[in-house]
């Protein structure tokens, strides 16, 4: 996927620093997707009896949500590929 952007005549037209800032964005955007992507399936395996899934709406969307139908409770998880937190995504 990079590589075929970075043959893009648009993109070509970037200068060396625009290039690499950018292929470093789709890097984390998709290191960020995989690390969802695992956390969500050893979840869903950790805890059989519970759903696991994302939960996706107009502005937005969690995570992780992990549903306890005994209990009938959710908790809601933002999962991210950072050092960084950010206190309003709490």
């Amino acid at each position: 996927m990079i590589q075929a952007l970075s043959e893009d005549p648009v993109i070509e037209s970037l200068d060396i620093r625009e290039r690499t800032v950018l292929k470093q964005r789709i890097l984390s955007e998709i290191q960020g997707r995989m690390l969802e992507g695992i956390v969500l399936l050893e979840t869903m395996m950790r805890w059989p009896g519970k759903e696991v899934f994302v939960l996706q709406f107009a502005l937005g969307e969690f995570d992780m949500v992990v549903f306890d139908p005994e209990k009938l409770e959710c908790e809601i998880f933002e999962i991210k590929h950072s050092k960084v937190r950010a206190r309003e995504q709490a």
